[in-house]
């Protein structure tokens, strides 16, 4: 070389392709990674407190109700009278009879209000509505009595759907920035109550507060094109790191090909990346 001349010298990097030179002729790589990202899932629940009745609400509801009536004969008990045997009813014959007809009318109305409700949820009055009326009363001397028993009680019903449009939205109102729901079904708990007495339900006009909640599962939201193009010529301790910071708590795994090759293609088309979000752990 003459003194004082410049030595050019050209480098040229190949990443994406690897070229072996062989006896019988050049065979060609090209250079790939395999990329999989295990992210975990996060529960996340939203509790809403929606009020509904015939006036207005968050919730729209309506009222309905069920009624029974069932009636019943009871034996008088054989008593001594003014030294005579006699029946007389005495209040344990009534009670029995009462008794016994009040927990059937009672049952009977909790399967109307079912069949009534035409399959939405229901909130029942805290108290039905039970009259009671004999043809004979305690002390009467008769052999025998019937005792009629009659039943109401009304409910608030609404739909299971809306309810489910209403707690599903506060659900994802309540999503970090960064994340998304997963594909888990949400699962939706209702409990309701009426509001003060049932003479009160018409003057309030929100005669159920329904408390509802939503569970679902949260995990950050990945773009895998983005990702390849963050890792890309990295190496794999490096891609690794780089991905842990975009989903906290993930698991990282790195196959490159040819096997040791210290860096991920430059190419962001030949890695492929998947993500996989772990399984729930039975919050549920």
């Amino acid at each position: 070389m003459a003194p004082g001349r410049a030595q050019i010298v050209r480098v040229t990097l190949v990443s994406a392709i690897v070229l072996l030179a062989g006896a019988g002729g050049s065979l060609l790589y090209t250079e790939t990674a395999s990329v999989t990202i295990s992210v975990p899932r996060q529960n996340l629940e939203a509790l809403v407190t929606l009020a509904g009745g015939p006036g207005g609400g968050t919730l729209a509801t309506e009222r309905f109700q069920a009624s029974a009536t069932e009636s019943q004969k009871g034996s008088a008990s054989t008593i001594q009278v003014d030294g005579r045997s006699a029946q007389v009813i005495q209040q344990s014959d009534y009670d029995a009879v009462l008794n016994a007809l009040t927990v059937k009318v009672t049952n009977e109305l909790g399967a109307g209000l079912l069949t009534n409700s035409r399959g939405k949820f229901y909130v029942g009055d805290s108290q039905p509505d039970i009259t009671a009326t004999s043809d004979h009363k305690v002390g009467d001397e008769t052999p025998s009595f019937t005792i009629k028993v009659s039943g109401a009680i009304g409910a608030s019903a609404f739909s299971i759907d809306d309810a489910n449009v209403i707690l599903l939205a506060a659900l994802k109102a309540k999503v970090p920035h960064g994340e998304e729901l997963t594909d888990d079904p949400v699962q939706f708990i209702f409990q309701g109550r009426q509001v003060g007495s049932n003479a009160d339900v018409l003057a309030t006009g929100n005669d159920v507060l329904v408390t509802g909640k939503a569970d679902g599962y949260v995990v950050s939201k990945l773009s895998p094109q983005s990702l390849k193009s963050q890792i890309r010529g990295l190496s794999p301790t490096d891609a690794a790191s780089s991905l842990e910071r975009n989903a906290p708590g993930s698991r990282v795994e790195i196959r490159t090909s040819p096997a040791a090759m210290p860096w991920l293609p430059v190419m962001a088309d030949h890695i492929s990346l998947t993500v996989v979000v772990e399984p729930a752990r039975g919050h549920f």
